[in-house]
């Protein structure tokens, strides 16, 4: 007769447990995991726009306009493709892109996916995140619209604020955080 103490090995109900176990911590890491994923990719996204705005408001200062086509932009943004971002419209591997010159004065990312929408206005600086229920902008928290970049206070001058020009190109005087005029 055999002896069942001397045989070595896991029981059928001991692998099973052990499956339950690994399926239960898998069913919550996994959905944790692809949120992490997707805000970090929203970020990106935050960083891409930001670009979009501060090149935008470079432009806006040298011609008193926004543009609508990336290639008038100090930027090197890629396309999917790898190529250089022209046009009023690009794509990266995870947001559509769409600038706005005067028009609205905004740039969009939208996830490819169709899922939510970034937006920066260029004037203000604020992000905006939509549909505001999406857990994305919710965890953001830009349902509201945060402000992203700070810019200088705009105020109309006169000539005698440019001491050291005696050209004037564009009459506005910015007033940085510092108390500098520029």
């Amino acid at each position: 007769m055999k002896n069942r103490n001397n045989k070595k090995g896991f029981t059928l109900v001991e692998v099973l447990v052990v499956v339950l176990i690994i399926g239960i911590l898998a069913a919550i890491a996994v959905p944790s995991y692809n949120f992490t994923v997707e805000k970090t990719r929203a970020k990106q996204g935050i960083i891409s726009l930001t670009q979009i705005a501060k090149a935008q408001y470079t432009y806006n200062a040298k011609t008193g306009n926004y543009s609508d086509n990336m290639f008038n932009l100090p930027l090197d943004m890629k396309d999917s493709d790898g190529s250089d971002a022209t046009g009023a419209e690009f794509a990266d591997k995870f947001f559509d892109y769409k600038i706005f010159g005067d028009e609205f004065e905004r740039a969009r990312a939208t996830r490819n996916t169709g899922e939510y929408e970034l937006s920066v206005d260029y004037g203000t600086g604020q992000l905006f995140c939509r549909p505001i229920e999406h857990k994305i902008c919710q965890d953001l928290n830009l349902e509201e619209g945060e402000e992203l970049i700070t810019w200088p206070q705009k105020k109309e001058c006169s000539p005698s604020d440019y001491k050291y020009s005696d050209k004037i190109y564009n009459c506005t005087l910015y007033l940085f955080k510092d108390g500098t005029k520029r």
